[in-house]
């Protein structure tokens, strides 16, 4: 295993547990959990947010440049036969592949390029996404430079075949390790995030599919 390997398998063993964890995590609570009482997104109906004045644009998926700091990062370097890619598509980034619970997988992710120096978000309150999905559940995951190196979770479900807008408040990402939130784990450092990400697990198995158009920062987002 070369080191480039070995760091991608450090960073995402944290959701390879999860994808196989028997126990209920323990997750901070939050204003609308899903059936198993995690943190949902807040969907919100199309708007011509692209340009809000008050939103940071971070990616934009239209631009191939965008799609191009993106890597899969899936099971296979744990041992699983899950495969994914993001590719350019119409006007968004275009995530799919296939989930496999084999050889004790159960995930597939894309993430951006370590960013140097890391963006810093703490005059905004929340990103916000414009996704088309497959009705599947998929984890909007963030990585800072702070220490420890913790992952930042959020779930946001998808409607099949429907553009939506999911707002993905900062003060929600739950700190997560090995699959649960450790005590005393620190929130959310938006002065130092050096990494986003996106990840299909929860035993979720077979073809998926995400088109991603952009992501943006929000200083004031419209919670429903």
């Amino acid at each position: 295993m070369n080191r480039r390997t070995f760091g991608l398998a450090l960073a995402i063993t944290p959701l390879f547990v999860a994808a196989n964890w028997k126990a209920r995590p323990v997750y901070a609570k939050a204003n609308q959990t899903d059936g198993a009482g995690q943190p949902m997104q807040r969907l919100m109906p199309m708007s011509d947010s692209n340009s809000d004045d008050d939103a940071l644009l971070i990616f934009d998926f239209s631009q191939r440049d965008s799609v191009a700091r993106w890597v899969n990062v899936d099971d296979p370097v744990m041992g699983g036969v899950s495969t994914s890619r993001i590719r350019p598509g119409d006007g968004a980034g275009v995530f799919s592949g296939v989930v496999s619970l084999e050889n004790n997988g159960g995930f597939a992710s894309v993430r951006s390029r370590f960013a140097n120096p890391p963006d810093d978000l703490r005059d905004y309150d929340a990103l916000r996404t414009r996704v088309r999905g497959d009705g599947k559940t998929y984890i909007f995951s963030l990585q800072t430079t702070t220490e420890p190196r913790l992952n930042y979770w959020q779930r946001f479900r998808t409607v099949k075949g429907e553009w939506i807008e999911a707002i993905l408040p900062l003060r929600e990402f739950i700190p997560v390790f090995r699959g649960f939130t450790p005590r005393g784990a620190p929130a959310l450092d938006a002065r130092n995030v050096s990494s986003y990400g996106v990840f299909i697990a929860d035993k979720q198995t077979g073809p998926f599919k995400l088109e991603i158009e952009w992501i943006q920062a929000l200083k004031t987002p419209r919670l429903a």
